[in-house]
């Protein structure tokens, strides 16, 4: 049975492997636009202005201030899903935060605050009403 030859376009190639050609263009556009976009986010979350680069903490007597930022900072390091890092201002994780200051012994109350990238961390304790000594003391 005869055919009718195939269609030929402005560039010579047969009408009927367009679709095919369109599909690998629209598809590598689509894989350029979607790393453009992924490495956009990626460099975008570690600017230095919107990273937290400070961590000050306020109140409490007998605790050390020292500690309560070691326990912040863990919770700072890292990233998530490899992409944006927990210090990014706009995600850092507060709660993780909050929970990881009032897991320290004798921490009565706290609060986190960010002010632009600054955290700042003010927490109370418990005082002690009296001493407890395991053994009596020897007089001299």
């Amino acid at each position: 049975m005869w055919q009718p030859p195939h269609e030929k376009t402005k560039f010579n190639i047969p009408r009927t492997t367009l679709p095919l050609w369109r599909k690998i263009v629209f598809s590598l556009l689509g894989v350029a636009a979607l790393s453009l976009l992924v490495y956009g986010i990626w460099y975008v979350t570690r600017i230095s202005s919107l990273t937290i680069s400070e961590i000050t903490v306020v109140g409490g007597e007998t605790i050390s201030h020292e500690d309560v930022t070691k326990a912040v900072e863990d919770q700072l390091l890292g990233s998530f899903y490899r992409l944006v890092p927990k210090r990014f201002v706009w995600s850092y994780p507060e709660e993780n935060v909050y929970a990881a200051v009032m897991a320290i012994p004798r921490v009565k109350q706290a609060a986190v605050e960010r002010d632009g990238t600054t955290l700042a961390i003010a927490f109370e304790e418990y005082l002690p009403f009296a001493l407890w000594c395991a053994e009596p003391s020897s007089p001299e």
